[in-house]
């Protein structure tokens, strides 16, 4: 299965030397042009635009039943290998805020006179990114008596760590510095084989027109390369990093050269320290766990009454946030770095629900129809 996205600005075709601004990006398309509400904001948002993406997974699975006696035996697995091809310019094309906090006039001074904050990347984000995946089941649905039916099962699953054709992936080392895949690092993050995912359900009729349902279950959850490559941060992903034979750095931004339009309002910055993005040493696989409790009762021939209460738990999942913040007096922590951007499996949800509602199946003139009269939680 192949799918192609490609995202770009409406001005992706104009040089912006021919409207007067020197940029020294190289970049056609206007920057982003940011007054914060007090001017309409000019260009595309810098972020992640222009970027086009041609992805393809290729997947092979297979399951097979076996009933005996009792049981219905399921249990199959299947491989999964997801490539794509990419690239993504994020603040290639240049960012500039302009927020004085006064009026119009004060931001168009400021806008003029190069006192704003800019910021802009260069390089080559071409990347071909990959990795693979596995898992395994087993399922037994078991009939233990004649108004009890027990669901139980197992679920393995490997998600491997995201490679790059080129070893162009990075991240920190043990010794807390950026390394490039293959030169301080043998991988983006280390594998994990123990990704065991238990299910078990119960279904009892405990009387005539009475049913108890339970369950729960552990659900582990892909990350997509999207969320590792693509932020709306300074350096978009662990691909593009400042580092390798294809690094993409940062721009300078000179006021006074914007102000005189003489000059390249940019130039490259050729020394650290840099911004970066990188993955916690302990990335791991998220997982859901869920569970539910509800009886179901027939009140009449065709209705029926159900109250349950229904639970979740997200254990491990992503976000991301800058551990290298300054301190109160402007220092970094890591003066190795800037903002050390970080995609973190350390977050967590949690969800409890009481649920009820009544079904009701009528009769009309055209035959029969199902009334869903409501639903509360």
């Amino acid at each position: 299965m192949t799918h192609y996205t490609s995202f770009q600005g409406a001005d992706s075709n104009v040089d912006p030397a021919t409207l007067g601004l020197d940029l020294g990006t190289g970049k056609f398309g206007l920057p982003e042009i940011d007054f914060n509400g007090d001017l309409e904001n000019l260009g595309a948002s810098a972020y992640s635009i222009p970027r086009g993406r041609v992805s393809q997974t290729f997947q092979w699975l297979d399951h097979f039943t076996w009933t005996r006696s009792r049981h219905v035996f399921k249990f199959g697995g299947e491989f999964r290998h997801i490539s794509v091809s990419s690239y993504n310019d994020n603040l290639e094309r240049g960012l500039l805020d302009v927020d004085t906090d006064g009026s119009v006039a004060d931001d168009l001074y400021a806008f003029f006179t190069g006192d704003i904050y800019a910021s802009a990347y260069t390089g080559n984000t071409q990347r071909t990114t990959y990795n693979d995946g596995a898992s395994l089941f087993v399922q037994d649905d078991y009939k233990v008596t004649g108004n009890l039916t027990a669901n139980l099962g197992v679920r393995w699953e490997y998600f491997g760590p995201l490679s790059e054709k080129d070893n162009l992936i990075s991240n920190l080392g043990s010794d807390g510095l950026l390394h490039q895949v293959g030169s301080g690092i043998g991988s983006a993050w280390s594998r994990k084989l123990t990704n065991f995912s238990p299910r078990v359900g119960l279904a009892w009729q405990t009387s005539p027109g009475t049913v108890l349902h339970a369950g729960y279950g552990l659900y582990d959850d892909y990350i997509p390369q999207d969320v590792i490559t693509n932020n709306y941060t300074n350096v978009a992903g662990i691909t593009t990093n400042p580092i390798g034979p294809k690094p993409v750095l940062p721009l300078s931004f000179d006021g006074a050269a914007w102000a005189s339009g003489g000059t390249a309002a940019f130039s490259p910055v050729t020394s650290g320290p840099y911004d970066i993005f990188v993955t916690s040493r302990n990335f791991t696989t998220p997982y859901v766990q869920s569970w539910n409790l509800n009886v179901q009762q027939s009140l009449a021939k065709a209705a029926s009454l159900e109250i349950g209460y229904v639970g979740s738990k997200g254990t491990h999942l992503t976000r991301v946030y800058d551990v290298n913040q300054t301190d109160a007096d402007g220092n970094f922590p890591d003066s190795n770095y800037e903002a050390m951007d970080t995609l973190a499996t350390n977050a967590g949800s949690i969800y409890h629900a009481l649920q009820a509602s009544l079904r009701a199946r009528m009769e009309g003139p055209d035959g029969f129809c199902q009334l869903h009269l409501g639903q509360v939680h």
